[in-house]
């Protein structure tokens, strides 16, 4: 199905037709991307009552007008806000599955790819009524689509949409109040959305982040029972964004989602028992959280788990164990868990030192942007352990770390500069570095300035 296609359903009143058009503006798909015209359909679709459309609103609120395609489509992978059995999910149905099968946002999010791709799929019925996520390829026996493919259910599923009795499409009432525009029942759905975005740019709302319209809508859809929208909600409560802070009904919400099998519910459920935030502490309890989201295949989750298991926090210690949920998430490109499975061959966590394969996961690792990962690479070429021994690219790392913010860094960066060790002696920049160092509190270079009579 095309634009055009959502306006007409739209224009009849159709809030999921609406909210699909919203995902059209948003993510650019068959029209240039326009944030203020798909605020207008989310809007228009969340006050009809309809669920995705009023946490879709609610995260562009939230977000502001820079919101990022792919943040957006980071909070989607999480449980569906309502069973793809029902009439909402056909509705959303019509974008070819080939793009959505390779993972292409606009056509994810207008098919209702609103939740983890790695969860169990109950079989779907033959005739093709609508689109869901457990069409994917390689889950055939899963989805039990045998011989026919996704495209095929995806064709059907918009014969079915475009042909539905008009008797069964409400219709909008005789006039509209909508950001103060009253519509006449005879103008166009599609005209008073584009009067209403230019509206919007012109005052400017929709812009930037407005946290308590957020929090009305992440309310509203977490009361009805979207795990998307209760994590959101938690997080507000969490952060004071829209609601004073709450850390307790935080844990609540948290509590709801992660029962339904979001998978950042679980994470933060975890986090919460880890800190003892909204909840008397248990590290048993926080890692069960973290063991159900890492078998979910979640990076951060596998980290968290490795942590666990390295230090025996609500688990027995188990060496093995940790460097396994490390490798995990470090092949999943978590940058945090690169840096502790480099830390765990340089260190010998598993009885065995690989400083070759430590420097090549603290490379991956800073490569990522961990800091610290910089500052071990710079180690490693600095004593000659897994990389050759060159004091000039010691320093370059050094001073790369230092620059994202390293105290430890800015130290050795300090301590070469003075001395001139891979790097052309300037006694001044020296000094200035060790300072910054120290004032951040790094012990080591206090006593360095202290030596050199400063």
């Amino acid at each position: 199905m095309r634009v055009s296609d959502f306006v007409q359903a739209a224009s009849r009143g159709d809030t999921a037709a609406q909210n699909s058009l919203g995902d059209c503006y948003y993510y650019g798909y068959d029209t240039e991307r326009d944030f203020f015209k798909a605020v207008t359909w989310y809007k228009n679709a969340a006050e009809g009552g309809y669920l995705p459309a009023k946490v879709n609103l609610a995260l562009c609120y939230y977000y502001g007008q820079n919101v990022s395609t792919k943040s957006l489509s980071a909070i989607e992978l999480s449980p569906p806000t309502a069973s793809p059995h029902n009439g909402d999910a056909r509705d959303r149905a019509g974008i070819s599955f080939e793009k959505a099968i390779k993972g292409d946002a606009a056509a994810r999010s207008l098919c209702g790819f609103r939740f983890d791709p790695y969860a169990a799929f109950s079989p779907l019925p033959q005739d093709g009524r609508f689109a869901a996520e457990a069409c994917f390829r390689e889950r055939p026996a899963a989805c039990g689509l045998r011989r026919e493919t996704a495209a095929d259910l995806n064709r059907k599923a918009a014969l079915q949409v475009l042909v539905r009795p008009l008797s069964a499409v409400p219709t909008f009432p005789a006039r509209v109040d909508f950001y103060g525009i009253n519509r006449p029942a005879e103008r166009t759905a599609q005209a008073v959305a584009d009067k209403n975005a230019a509206l919007l740019r012109k005052s400017g709302e929709g812009m930037g982040r407005d946290f308590e319209q957020a929090f009305r809508w992440f309310e509203s859809a977490a009361k009805e029972g979207s795990p998307l929208a209760q994590v959101n909600l938690g997080n507000c409560y969490k952060k004071g964004n829209g609601t004073p802070k709450d850390s307790v009904l935080a844990f609540k919400w948290y509590k709801s989602a992660a029962e339904a099998g979001n998978i950042a519910a679980l994470l933060l459920l975890g986090d919460c028992y880890a800190k003892g935030d909204g909840v008397a502490r248990n590290d048993h309890i926080a890692a069960a959280w973290y063991t159900m989201a890492a078998k979910k295949r979640n990076a951060y989750a596998q980290y968290k788990l490795g942590i666990c298991y390295e230090l025996g926090r609500g688990v027995e210690k188990d060496a093995a164990r940790a460097v396994s949920w490390y490798e995990a998430a470090a092949s999943a490109g978590y940058a945090s868990a690169q840096y502790a499975l480099g830390n765990s061959c340089y260190n010998g966590l598993n009885r065995i030192r690989d400083y070759a394969r430590a420097a090549d996961w603290f490379t991956k690792a800073a490569n990522g942007g961990s800091a610290a990962a910089m500052y071990m690479i710079g180690e490693c070429c600095n004593k000659g352990w897994g990389r050759p021994k060159n004091e000039a690219a010691a320093f370059s790392w050094w001073k790369r770390a230092a620059d994202a913010g390293s105290p430890k860094a800015m130290s050795k960066v300090g301590e070469c500069l003075y001395y001139g060790r891979g790097v052309d002696r300037d006694e001044t920049q020296g000094l200035d570095w060790l300072d910054r160092a120290a004032a951040l509190g790094h012990t080591e270079a206090g006593i360095l300035l202290k030596k050199l009579g400063r």
